[in-house]
């Protein structure tokens, strides 16, 4: 029922991805990208399981910054060797030392963080409301529309996730040890 509950949070986060209007949400294919990112970053979550216990979080994020590098240079490096650096404000170097220091290392120490107290599959369900939390903020500050369909995507991504969940709480729960002992 775990797995029946992840693979529904799943189809919800494709509903949420592929069912907005495509003028205002990019192409099928960026969608694409979205989605297949969420698969990889599911699957590495999972792999990073046995490393947790026995590694620092942070150690563990600075681990994964060598096999995206290759991905990161091709597409952004170009872009990077362009940039006028001087000409960026005050902003924009704040917005950069926030997203590199607060959203990027500190975030991701605490989700391994996480992943290590309650374990890499209820860790990577809750990732699975990333998607339905950029909607509703992009219906916030971008004043962006939601489909019907995005509404059906995200209440199956909840349904998903607090099935996968549930089923979790109950599989260690000393009771269940009592009654399948």
């Amino acid at each position: 029922k775990s797995l029946l509950g992840t693979l529904l949070a799943f189809g919800g986060v494709a509903l949420v991805v592929f069912g907005g209007n495509a003028k205002e949400h990019g192409s099928l294919v960026a969608n694409g990208m979205v989605l297949k990112s969420a698969v990889i970053w599911a699957v590495s979550t999972v792999m990073s399981k046995p490393l947790v216990g026995k590694a620092h979080p942070l150690a563990l994020l600075t681990l994964s910054m060598p096999g995206a590098l290759p991905l990161l240079i091709y597409y952004g490096g170009p872009n990077v060797a362009a940039l006028d650096w001087g000409a960026l404000s005050l902003t924009a170097w704040s917005m950069f030392l926030y997203v590199s220091l607060i959203a990027g290392v500190a975030g991701f120490a605490f989700f391994y963080e996480g992943v290590r107290q309650v374990g890499a599959s209820a860790a990577m369900s809750y990732q699975y409301l990333v998607s339905p939390m950029a909607v509703i903020f992009g219906m916030i500050f971008l004043r962006s529309t939601v489909t019907p369909i995005q509404v059906a995507g995200m209440v199956t991504v909840l349904g998903g996730v607090m099935l996968a969940n549930r089923v979790r709480r109950q599989m260690s729960s000393p009771q269940t040890a009592e009654v399948t002992a």
